[in-house]
């Protein structure tokens, strides 16, 4: 099993977010390069990010248009509610976290990952950000 403890000692994970609005909750590796987690997790070869907020990333299969997957509408909603100009993603999607100081890409908190999903499931506005112990 992939390491998943970030360097605070709290769970990274990612969120698989499927065209038909089911969704996986998936380990985030620590790893320098964690990117073969996303490659499996919506099984392409090329994959594309974009950046909702400094603090979450979206990654889609850059070839889904061409490959005829079908609309993903709680990832461009997700996308549009945050500001960004509207764009239609299609297949299944990833959610990580943003980029760390150091470069790399970050896992999602469990924090993240609620805050993600009951938007999912309750089409709530709020956005996930980085949350800090106090």
């Amino acid at each position: 099993m992939p390491n998943t403890q970030t360097t605070n000692g709290t769970s990274a994970f990612a969120l698989l977010l499927r065209t038909d609005g089911t969704f996986t909750l998936l380990d985030w590796p620590t790893t320098p390069i964690p990117f073969e987690a996303i490659y499996t997790a919506i099984n392409c070869d090329q994959i594309e990010p974009v950046t909702i907020t400094p603090a979450l990333t979206l990654w889609l299969d850059e070839d889904a248009p061409a490959k005829g997957a079908a609309l993903n509408m709680h990832a461009t909603k997700l996308h549009a509610l945050n500001g960004h100009t509207a764009q239609a993603y299609y297949g299944n999607a990833v959610f990580t976290g943003g980029t760390d100081s150091h470069g790399r890409r970050a896992g999602l908190t469990p924090s993240q990952v609620l805050d993600l999903i009951e938007h999912h499931l309750t089409g709530a506005l709020l956005i996930p950000a980085q949350r800090t112990a106090n």
